[in-house]
């Protein structure tokens, strides 16, 4: 009956959060225990419950899917993207810049020198959009070098379109 422990979830005790005894079963899930355990017996009834329900989670596992709900899919990948900017950009182009923020499917980075800046925009950012979009698996669309403090959600900073 192990084998069937993942699968079978009905003495989860899941209904617990519409009572008011946290932790305690509800009388739907305490009437259904009492004729599961009049059913296998008394002696058997120990080994039986324990079968039947899922297997504890640990407290590491627990917190993990909470930060997930929570956590922007945009900010897992700017995570992986800043792990790997180093193989993805080169040694001397990741020294000064950092990948800061992803916005409607553009990965912004931050360059604090303005010539790297004229650098990184004009000679290398083909090169890495398309080293970025690889590693990415096409869900960044480009990269856009932006000088420190800009905000790409602000309403303040538009990029040109086009010739002026």
């Amino acid at each position: 009956m192990s084998s069937e422990k993942s699968s079978n979830r009905w003495l989860s005790r899941s209904e617990y959060r519409q009572t008011f005894l946290h932790g305690y079963p509800s009388r739907r899930e305490a009437s259904r225990e009492r004729v599961l355990a009049d059913w296998v017996g008394e002696e058997r009834r120990p080994g039986v419950f324990a079968d039947l329900r899922p297997e504890a989670q640990n407290a590491a596992d627990l917190i993990q899917d909470v930060l997930n709900s929570f956590k922007n899919p945009d900010l897992v990948l700017l995570e992986k993207i800043q792990d790997a900017w180093t193989e993805l950009v080169g040694v001397d182009n990741a020294r000064y810049s950092r990948p800061i923020r992803i916005y409607q499917g553009r990965l912004y980075a931050e360059v604090p020198d303005s010539t790297w800046l004229y650098v990184l925009k004009t000679l290398r950012q083909t090169d890495i959009t398309a080293r970025v979009a690889s590693f990415t698996q096409n869900a960044i669309t480009g990269v856009q070098f932006v000088p420190p403090g800009i905000n790409p959600a602000s309403s303040t900073h538009h990029f040109r379109k086009g010739p002026p």
